[in-house]
């Protein structure tokens, strides 16, 4: 129905008018903040949570600092 180079054509010419300014003007400054965030929202690249989970086997690091232990022993 409605493609995005339309959508996008609908949009300047709206800007280029003054309409959407006008039409802002006319909504109350909360109206017009929650106007302007959604559009920000657009605009602004959201963050991402970024999470990671670290196990650490003491054993296993234990066994590795052994065999280098022995490894260098072995050598001496």
């Amino acid at each position: 129905m409605f493609g995005q180079k339309y959508l996008m054509e609908l949009l300047s010419d709206y800007v280029e008018k003054g309409l959407m300014e006008s039409d802002l003007a006319s909504l109350q400054p909360k109206d017009r903040i929650l106007v302007v965030e959604k559009f920000a929202s657009y605009l602004i690249p959201k963050q991402a949570a970024v999470t990671t989970n670290v196990n650490v086997n003491t054993e296993e690091q234990k066994s590795v600092i052994d065999q280098l232990r022995e490894l260098a022993q072995d050598n001496e």
